[in-house]
């Protein structure tokens, strides 16, 4: 038999002798090596990956934020502008996404497009593997209706089917010519089912049947740009700013407007980079402490030893050959780990793929791949020699003459280089226990104090319903807003219903919103290029009263603001403040600078509370403007019901109320007002749960370990506890002795915690809210917590060493 499997059949028969030690030292491994495993494929798969196109590094998005607000879409004039202006690029595309009705066989389904103009492809770099892409022609106004069909939903919905080009698409009531096949654009779990050329908005799109999609405050379109070879990013933004400056001069509608250039894989990560990067480090302080307890629970277990160890080495073995042998404990340990470790990152990768936002980017792609296989080894091979590298060389530089003389009694003071060793693994276990539940906790209020702000509204027993009109009747705006009137009629008729309107830009149910420029006529105009943005919603009469939304003065709109009347706005609490300070703001008049509303000038007919529109640290504008449903030609909109208790159970009567008013009209994807908020806070939620349940384990560890070298300290130093006993120590002073010395560890431990702790705040200022990272209540319960665990690991181990007999104990 080769020596080498020997020695390792030698090593397992020792660590099944003991099995307590074994078990816990596996499980304690396999969890650190597990979870690090599973976060750094999410950290791969998410943030480091390349995006699926050729040179994704040369793919940027371009887009044009308003002064002091986040990033906004860019319009349709604009993007030809650029694109006809630029020497950058190699091109720029636009694209949109939505939802069509696919109609086969007499049946609808409700599937994932996406608008695109005819260069998308081109600088994204896909070709098509079945047929041809748009051209130039079909990008126009007025063109064909083509498609081009994704290859997952060639494959799915129409079996791969060879013949599939010249067939037709029923989309939204049009019929449109399957012309290609394409790979899939991104690793979304939504990917768009099928293309369509940008022009079929006109036709198809809801927001394309808005009149004023081309015009060029319209910022609806997201822009892609592939950069020429040997062109920076610096060098492509420079370019873009001063062809801006230069639109600015030309058309007042750019005033206000910036323009900004950004890699496409950072606008897909922004939202959820720091998050993940928290994940990892709060996993990396678990390895650390997994791989601490366990090289303490290998020093303690080569005391054990020492007898053996001292016999061997007088015997003729080498320094090297005993530190090879307790080093192969540390090997089979991390092997037996490792095994564990897979079906620990198995199972937490399911759970953040459960647990995850919807629109987190390739998070359905994290899996067990190469690169995280590659990386389990390394951290196995790692965990390995740091946990058993350090009790190899301590024991191996062991004194032969002290060893002997004590007879390999474990009734010997440990060494104090030993105990120093022990004592700052414990130390630095408890520090980064400490970082991790401040972490956990900051975290927790961050998302305690974003889920307290008040919304200005009662989302409580409401449900919603996405409401899109395509069908070629409707591009008559009486038909639209007849039926609207009709469907809401029908809907407060339900049972259980209290009441219902309709919003086509609700809070939180669209990320940007619609902005306008505006002006007071009766006030001195702005400075060219500082006029005010305010935020526009269209919404139907009890709209305020359905989502409970106060109001301060004035009137709600009623069945008498129709088209052929005076246009009214309503606004909100924070405009009236700011615009009117020291007069009432009633009658007077706001002019709309955008293409968002019919009518340009509204007289202020009522004042309304303030409302959070996408989140506490999210608002497209503090300023909000309401334009009644009647006034305008919106076709799309946010079915709002109220019910009289849980909303759930509408969604039958609504469908049924939407089928007798239009047949043709499919219902949108339909939730309750919370489980759409909800949504909104899916990354703090998700990294409040995360680090909470790593931190819990960290704090579970510490306090085993701190409960080991408790105990093997008592066993260690029974003969020195003997001995005060002996000479009239109590039960009380030997109980207070072995807590100090946990105590001691503990409480240089939080002081380090702490430090590192803020030191590490300020990395997650980002993903905090309401709370500073020096917050005080924080860092109490924490240290609380800690002190709570450690004194309870402390306890066990001084009881014990209050039951030493002093008689035995003198006498062995």
């Amino acid at each position: 038999m080769h020596p080498l499997v020997s020695h390792f059949r030698r090593t397992v028969r020792r660590l099944l002798k003991s099995p307590g030690f074994t078990v816990i030292a596996v499980i304690v491994l396999g969890f650190g090596i597990g979870v690090n495993t599973a976060v750094f494929s999410l950290i791969d798969t998410v943030l480091l990956k390349p995006l699926p196109y050729p040179e994704s590094n040369r793919l940027m998005v371009i887009s044009m934020p308003v002064r002091g607000t986040e990033e906004m879409p860019v319009d349709y004039p604009d993007y030809l502008d650029f694109s006809a202006a630029q020497q950058s690029f190699t091109s720029l595309a636009l694209e949109n996404f939505e939802y069509f009705d696919l109609t086969e066989n007499g049946s609808t389904e409700r599937i994932n497009c996406a608008f695109a103009s005819a260069s998308a492809f081109d600088v994204n770099g896909l070709h098509c593997v079945l047929g041809r892409p748009f051209t130039a022609a079909e990008d126009k106004p007025g063109g064909p209706l083509v498609a081009v069909l994704s290859e997952p939903f060639w494959k799915s919905h129409y079996r791969s089917d060879p013949k599939i080009i010249g067939k037709t698409l029923i989309l939204n009531g049009q019929s449109f010519e399957i012309i290609g096949v394409i790979p899939p654009e991104a690793e979304n779990r939504t990917p768009p089912k099928v293309y369509v050329p940008l022009n079929a908005a006109d036709l198809v799109g809801a927001w394309g049947q808005w009149n004023g999609w081309r015009s060029r405050d319209a910022h609806i379109l997201y822009c892609l740009g592939r950069l020429k070879r040997g062109v920076t990013q610096e060098q492509a933004q420079a370019e873009l700013e001063v062809i801006h400056r230069n639109l600015i001069a030309q058309y007042p509608e750019d005033r206000g407007y910036t323009v900004h250039i950004q890699p496409l894989l950072d606008v897909e990560v922004k939202d959820y980079a720091g998050t993940v990067w928290i994940l990892g480090a709060a996993v990396g302080c678990l390895l650390v402490i997994s791989t601490a307890n366990v090289a303490t629970l290998l020093l303690a277990r080569a005391l054990d030893r020492k007898l053996e160890i001292t016999i061997r080495a007088t015997m003729g073995a080498s320094r090297f050959r005993l530190a090879r042998e307790l080093m192969a404990e540390s090997v089979v340990l991390s092997f037996l780990g490792g095994i564990i470790g897979v079906i620990v990152a198995s199972w937490v990768i399911g759970l953040i793929k459960a647990i995850a936002p919807e629109d987190m980017p390739r998070v359905f792609a994290v899996s067990l791949d190469t690169e995280a296989l590659i990386f389990f080894f390394a951290v196995a091979a790692i965990t390995a020699l740091l946990s058993g590298l350090l009790p190899a060389v301590l024991t191996s530089k062991a004194n032969l003459a002290l060893s002997l003389k004590a007879g390999g009694s474990r009734n010997v003071t440990t060494g104090a280089q030993r105990q120093r060793t022990q004592s700052l693994l414990m130390i630095g276990q408890v520090a980064l226990a400490c970082v991790m539940l401040i972490a956990a906790g900051l975290l927790v209020r961050s998302l305690q104090a974003a889920q307290s702000v008040p919304l200005g509204f009662n989302p409580r027993d409401v449900l919603t319903a996405q409401i899109y009109l395509t069908d070629k009747k409707h591009d008559d705006p009486a038909q639209t807003r007849a039926f609207f009137e009709s469907l809401l009629d029908r809907v407060r008729q339900l049972p259980g219903v209290v009441d219902a309107a309709v919003n086509d830009n609700a809070p939180f149910a669209w990320e940007e919103g619609y902005s306008s420029l505006f002006t007071i006529p009766s006030q001195p105009l702005p400075e060219q290029g500082r006029e005010p943005r305010m935020d526009v919603q269209i919404v139907s009469p009890n709209y305020f009263k359905t989502l409970q939304i106060p109001l301060v003065a004035g009137r709600e709109f009623n069945a008498q603001d129709k088209i052929d009347r005076p246009s009214v706005v309503i606004i909100s609490k924070s405009f009236a403040q700011r615009f009117f300070p020291s007069e009432d703001p009633l009658g007077k008049q706001i002019e709309n600078l955008g293409t968002t509303v019919t009518n340009k000038i509204g007289t202020i007919v009522g004042i309304v509370g303030n409302t959070v529109h996408g989140g506490p640290d999210h608002h497209p504008s503090p300023f909000d403007a309401y334009y009644p449903f009647s006034q305008q030609t919106e076709r799309y909109g946010l079915l709002l019901v109220r019910a009289v208790a849980d909303p759930a159970g509408l969604t039958t009567g609504i469908r049924a109320a939407l089928a007798s008013t239009d047949p043709s009209v499919t219902l949108g994807t339909v939730q309750t007002y919370n489980e759409l908020i909800s949504k909104k806070y899916a990354t703090r939620s998700l990294a409040v749960l995360l680090v909470s349940l790593f931190s819990t384990a960290a704090l579970l560890l510490s306090a085993i370990g701190l409960y080991g070298i408790l105990a093997y300290s008592v066993t260690n130093r029974a003969r020195d506890i003997g001995i005060r006993a002996a000479i009239g120590a109590d039960r009380g002073q030997i109980l207070r002795l072995v807590v100090f010395e946990g105590f001691r560890l503990i409480g240089i431990g939080l002081l380090i915690g702490i430090v590192g702790a803020l030191f590490l705040g300020q990395y997650m200022q980002s993903l905090l809210y309401g709370v500073s990272p020096a917050d005080l209540s924080t860092l109490a319960a924490a240290i609380i917590v800690l002190g709570i665990t450690g004194c309870l690991a402390c306890l066990l181990p001084a009881l014990r060493a209050t039951k030493i007999d002093p008689i035995i104990v003198l006498r062995e």
